[in-house]
């Protein structure tokens, strides 16, 4: 390449014109010096291949040292007023950052896919789509709505008409009895874990064996230890004269959920295959991910039996279980593939081992898609492990899940790439674009049999930071982002093939928004620009009030009231050094906050664990009651909200750290430090529960057991 184009620049020397640059300004003049040599061109022109366009692969996103340079040269931005909160409490002022140019409109229409061949020719187009960087296939009939169940899917009658009314054990609501349950965002909305309990037995995964314990405090005793009936991991690599081949089998079990007397043990298997042929000089690839779950009957605690299991293809992303049906989500992707084979393109769900293509009809797509990945969604029936009912979504790869009693919400954040304008301006052709993140959204009705129905979907700007960014109340969608958009513009020579890039001198701030959506999916309201040059690092919903954390040197707790859907109100915002990286409401008017923080308020960088409790009695008027750094510098629950025990009533905190396992309560002095208990170093997973007046603390080798009347620890049980 570098040879034709040298070739070509002499022959154009040589024929007295040299190659054009674009104008600096809007005269049409060239500016100097010329761009044949790239050394010699001003610092916002850039030449590129001939002919190369930019799309969402070659225009990375942004880095935490670019978002930093971004900040420090920011555009100023007009002013927006909020409504005001009471007279005496004025809002503060929300500053507006440059906007990304209007997301599409979400909605409904009327019907899946009508065939494979119509999903492979939406995939070809996907591929094509994001190779060219601009137009989408738009000539199938994919689209949300209303799926009957076909001949392929008949799934919904291998359960009762009527879900189990009960609630599950292990999550969000517990029986009357004393015992904490699993730390989930939603209540009576039960998440998956690697430690479970019904307030009787303790149910641990480690590893590929499921270890069952009667909770009796210092008298706890092991029940029984299981293999679990899953694959081996295994390798092998081989070498010939014509060259070699690698082969392996992964298998990584990831969580449980437990429900009356049945356990769902979810595991992901992964399968690639290489070869390299010397002799032609080929290489082939391919890879297979499954998610799996296995169903076991804890009836009798000593021997638990495997009675069923399911699976879809896809690693797995998330999973809830709400009135006894489980829920799996999964991302498949699409790679290898032959047009003429459904089987190489489209995902499988497996019932008792054996696949089953989805049906074209229960394969929905996101509006200009441009992944060939799918979203695969699937429902079971948790006491029997029958599934009951499936949804594909194609052109959607990682999400986040939210999902109450009515709703799943799924929430891919991807970075894009959008042609804005295209005109002539002199000899060149000019496009402008936009580059940052979009959050795509699909929602997805619930049945009280089990049956799930995509309905709708909808776009955002910004991406979220996990699911406790997402909420609904009363019908409306609620979602927090950080948007960090960016602009930037191509001049073409059509006639030597030359294309200059030319960007922004200062890049735009970053900034955080609030976005409500209604059941179609359509945006109805939003309050955006807060937080400038910051990033969004903790989000909680409470009623009517989103309290979240952006972040870049002092941490902004925002209050926004959204009791109004189509006019949120910025209520308060309160500046503090540090961050909380995770938010959880304590009680009546208290909110606490688990993050980051230093000694020094002006140092840039916080080292010391966190803990903060805010008063949120007067949304408009937020105060910072307590703060207390650690003598720690890192625990796992900032990364992992199971990986804390909160407890209001019990007025106790409880997580691990670099020092040990420590309790915390809360008095009108502060936080007041119980114990630190020294678990022989933490490990991300270690959990821990209580059973009536004994903490049980599992780590990944131990289990301690702790009285807590005196905090004794009373005993430790080593893991097998």
């Amino acid at each position: 390449m570098k040879k034709l184009l040298c070739a070509v620049l002499v022959l154009m020397l040589l024929a007295g014109c040299a190659p054009r640059v674009p104008p600096v300004d809007d005269t049409g003049e060239s500016p100097e010096p010329s761009v044949t040599d790239n050394a010699a061109a001003p610092e916002e022109l850039r030449q590129e291949t001939p002919g190369e366009t930019p799309t969402a692969e070659n225009t990375p996103a942004p880095t935490d040292a670019a978002k930093e340079d971004a900040g420090s040269e920011s555009e100023s931005s007009e002013d927006r007023n909020p409504s005001p909160g009471p007279a005496d409490t004025p809002a503060p002022a929300v500053t507006a950052a440059p906007s990304a140019p209007p997301v599409q409109a979400g909605g409904e229409a009327d019907m899946g896919f009508e065939s494979y061949g119509d999903i492979a020719a939406a995939i070809d187009a996907i591929n094509l789509s994001s190779n060219s960087s601009y137009g989408y296939y738009s000539g199938f009939r994919g689209g949300f709505g209303d799926f009957a169940v076909t001949n392929d899917m008949e799934m919904a009658d291998a359960v009762a008409e009527e879900a189990p009314a009960s609630a599950s054990f292990g999550g969000g609501v517990k029986a009357e009895s004393d015992w904490s349950g699993t730390n989930v965002q939603v209540a009576g909305v039960d998440e998956g874990d690697i430690v479970k309990t019904d307030g009787k037995y303790i149910y641990i995964l480690k590893g590929t064996t499921l270890e069952i314990y009667r909770a009796a405090g210092s008298d706890t005793l092991r029940m029984s230890r299981t293999e679990l009936e899953v694959p081996e991991s295994n390798d092998s690599y081989l070498k010939s004269d014509s060259g070699w081949t690698s082969e392996g089998h992964y298998c990584n079990v990831r969580e449980m959920f437990l429900y009356e007397n049945t356990l769902a043990v979810v595991y992901g298997t992964d399968e690639y295959s290489e070869s390299y042929d010397e002799n032609e000089g080929k290489y082939s690839y391919s890879n297979s991910q499954r998610t799996e779950v296995l169903y076991y009957d804890l009836s009798v605690p000593e021997a638990p039996q495997l009675i069923s299991k399911t699976g879809q293809d896809g690693y797995y992303l998330s999973g809830r279980m709400y009135g006894g049906i489980l829920y799996i989500v999964t991302s498949h992707g699409v790679y290898d593939w032959v047009f003429d084979d459904p089987g190489s393109f489209v995902p499988n769900i497996y019932r008792g081992g054996t696949p089953e293509l989805i049906a074209a009809d229960r394969i929905i797509m996101l509006p200009d898609s441009d992944e060939s990945r799918y979203l695969v969604v699937t429902s079971s029936d948790a006491s029997g492990g029958e599934m009951i009912s499936c949804e594909a979504v194609l052109g959607a790869g990682n999400a986040d899940m939210y999902m109450n009693e009515d709703c799943i919400y799924l929430a891919s954040s991807e970075w894009v790439n959008e042609e804005l304008s295209i005109y002539t301006e002199s000899v060149y052709t000019v496009r402008d674009y936009f580059s940052g993140y979009r959050t795509s959204l699909v929602r997805i009705g619930l049945e009280e049999d089990g049956s799930i129905t995509a309905e709708a979907n909808g776009k955002v700007d910004g991406r979220i930071i996990g699911q406790f960014a997402m909420d609904e109340r009363d019908g409306y969608f609620r979602i927090v982002t950080t948007n960090e958009p960016y602009r930037y513009t191509t001049y073409t020579d059509e006639e030597y093939g030359f294309v200059n890039y030319r960007y922004p001198e200062e890049r735009s701030p970053s900034s955080s928004g609030l976005y409500i959506l209604d059941k179609d999916m359509e945006i109805v309201g939003s309050l955006t620009g807060l937080g400038e040059n910051e990033t969004v690092y903790s989000v909680r919903f409470s009623g009517d009030t989103a309290y979240f954390v952006t972040y870049r040197q002092t941490d902004p707790l925002f209050a926004v009231d959204v009791s109004d859907p189509g006019e949120p109100r910025l209520m308060s915002a309160l500046k503090i050094p540090g961050f909380s990286e995770y938010l959880h409401p304590y009680g009546e008017g208290l909110l606490l906050g688990l993050g980051m923080g230093s000694e020094d308020p002006e140092q840039t960088w916080q080292d010391r664990v966190k803990l903060s409790m805010f008063d949120v009695s007067d949304p408009y008027d937020v105060s910072e009651l307590s703060v207390l750094l650690l003598d720690a510098y890192y625990t796992p629950a900032l990364n992992d909200h199971h990986a804390i025990l909160v407890d209001s009533e019990k007025n106790l905190i409880g997580f691990a750290t670099d020092t040990g396992y420590e309790v915390y309560r809360y008095t009108d002095s502060g936080f007041v430090r119980q114990t630190v208990i020294d678990i022989e170093g933490y490990t991300w997973d270690t959990r821990s529960l209580y059973i009536g007046d004994w903490l049980y603390i599992i780590t990944e080798n131990k289990m301690f057991i702790v009285y807590m009347n005196s905090w004794w620890v009373s005993r430790e049980i080593a893991l097998m």
